[in-house]
């Protein structure tokens, strides 16, 4: 959802407060209106300790297994899209440590990538679609869309520019039939 710190503050000032719709973000309603990025600050940040995930030539050949015979550029290439996933950037990295931040490298364990992991979508499927659809009746005019499916189609107009990212799973949850 976000790329930085501020992004998070960001989303979370539009998320913070209470919803008429949801009786529970009633203990919320004194965030309303709340801008957190009045607390970003610089103050303490060397005394963080932040961990980030990296793939390794171990974690490649565990997934290909034995009777697969994998190259260094196969790796090489496996671990550069791992890290473009899970890691973050070198810059980033070399700005964190600069600031006093101490980092912990943690390598990606199989099970975090395993293909019998349950998806995400297994368990929002059944849901998301009734739900999504009842959240944009009640916006009204405040949207030009009153349908999942309406989003999808807006989206497919241009898939490179409105959803390059897991458009997809958009078009699997579209298609699911909630009675």
């Amino acid at each position: 959802m976000v790329h930085s710190v501020v992004d998070v503050a960001i989303v979370l000032t539009a998320m913070a407060g209470s919803d008429a719709n949801d009786s529970v973000t009633g203990e919320a309603a004194e965030l309303d209106g709340t801008d957190f990025t009045q607390f970003l600050t610089t103050e303490g940040v060397d005394t963080l300790r932040v961990g980030y995930f990296y793939a390794d030539e171990t974690l490649i050949r565990g997934q290909a297994g034995d009777a697969v015979e994998v190259t260094q550029e196969q790796i090489d290439m496996q671990i550069n899209i791992y890290d473009q996933i899970f890691g973050i950037s070198p810059d980033t990295i070399a700005r964190l440590e600069a600031a006093g931040v101490e980092l912990v490298r943690i390598p990606i364990e199989p099970s975090m990538i395993s293909p019998t992991r349950p998806a995400v979508s297994d368990y929002l499927a059944p849901s998301f679609k009734y739900d999504l659809n009842n959240f944009l009746a009640g916006l009204g005019d405040m949207t030009p869309y009153a349908t999942l499916e309406e989003i999808v189609a807006a989206n497919n107009e241009d898939l490179s520019n409105r959803a390059p990212y897991r458009s997809g799973l958009y078009r699997v949850f579209a298609r699911i039939r909630h009675d």
